[in-house]
């Protein structure tokens, strides 16, 4: 009579631990199921735009007006000007070599104007800095105006007003870079800083030079020796 209740017992938990099993199994096929099931995310592609044709003087001159108004003076004999995507979002931005009108100096320094003003030779003022300095565009600057743009248009978009003033960052030719490309230019074991966009190569005596958008800012940088040791351009 004793035997008989364990040999119930036995196979009960026998078929309870089979169930178990078999549970499982199909729990965990299910999962894998779910996970193969899910789409293979791609990477993105470099513009989700479709390239521009290249603009002509007027157009780029019609811009500089549509976003500065009549504040600068566009040098408009060498006509220096390039389009990239200077801040890495895909959309065509434009740089352009300009001056300041010497008569409307006060408005193109006004606090609240519609753009930002920036020194590509000195970084910003550090935090707690009890003076900070803001730069002012001072009469004879030589300029670079840039425009950030908006969606496939890019800069000719007429909602493209994300503009900057940069103090030393003109004398560019149009000679743009992409990032993956700038390690040739750089002297072996240099560090370069973080890269989010086209850069723009300065030639002349500073050939091998860039300017670069830090994400916050434009800022020179110079791939030699300097940069060899650590030294890297501030981030903005």
């Amino acid at each position: 009579m004793g035997t008989r209740p364990s040999l119930l017992l036995l196979t009960w938990l026998g078929l309870t631990a089979t169930g178990l099993v078999v549970l499982l199994s199909g729990l965990r096929a299910s999962r894998v199921e779910r996970q193969t099931a899910r789409p293979v995310q791609e990477e993105p592609e470099a513009s989700p735009y479709p390239a521009l044709p290249p603009p002509s003087p007027r157009q780029v001159r019609e811009a500089l007006e549509r976003v500065f108004g009549d504040v600068l003076a566009g040098e408009r004999q060498k006509a220096v000007f390039c389009v990239a995507d200077l801040n890495g979002d895909g959309s065509e931005d434009l740089a352009a070599a300009a001056k300041p009108r010497a008569n409307r100096l006060k408005e193109i320094n006004a606090p609240f104007a519609n753009w930002t003003i920036q020194d590509a030779e000195h970084p910003p003022s550090r935090l707690g800095d009890p003076t900070p300095r803001r730069p002012e565009v001072m009469r004879g600057d030589g300029l670079l105006a840039v425009i950030h743009g908006e969606g496939a248009s890019g800069w000719r978009d007429r909602e493209a007003r994300q503009a900057y003033l940069v103090r030393n960052g003109a004398g560019l030719a149009c000679q743009v870079r992409r990032p993956q490309e700038l390690a040739a230019l750089s002297t072996p074991g240099a560090r370069l800083p973080r890269i989010v966009g086209d850069v723009l190569l300065q030639t002349g005596p500073s050939a091998g030079r860039f300017l670069y958008w830090t994400g916050a800012r434009y800022l020179w940088h110079s791939p030699g020796p300097a940069a060899a040791g650590g030294a890297t351009a501030p981030h903005g």
